[in-house]
């Protein structure tokens, strides 16, 4: 295994490459994050999934889901 330190903005991997690519409680934490989506598009293959996890940091549920309505009360 190979661990890779790298800024995640302009992290030097090829581009491409990944059928995947994730982030968890990153977008909402930090400044410019437009510019981390971008170089997560740019990592993924075509046909690949870019995916955020991120926080409700508004209280707001987008798009509207009655189920979670019910729920959360948003």
């Amino acid at each position: 295994m190979q661990i890779l330190q790298a800024g995640a903005r302009r992290t030097g991997l090829p581009g491409a490459t990944f059928d995947l690519v994730h982030a968890r409680l990153l977008l909402v934490n930090i400044n410019r994050p437009a510019e981390v989506v971008a170089e997560m598009t740019r990592l993924a293959k075509p046909g690949g999934w870019v995916a955020a996890l991120e926080a409700d940091v508004l209280g707001l549920c987008f798009p509207p889901d009655p189920a979670v309505d019910r729920v959360t009360d948003c």
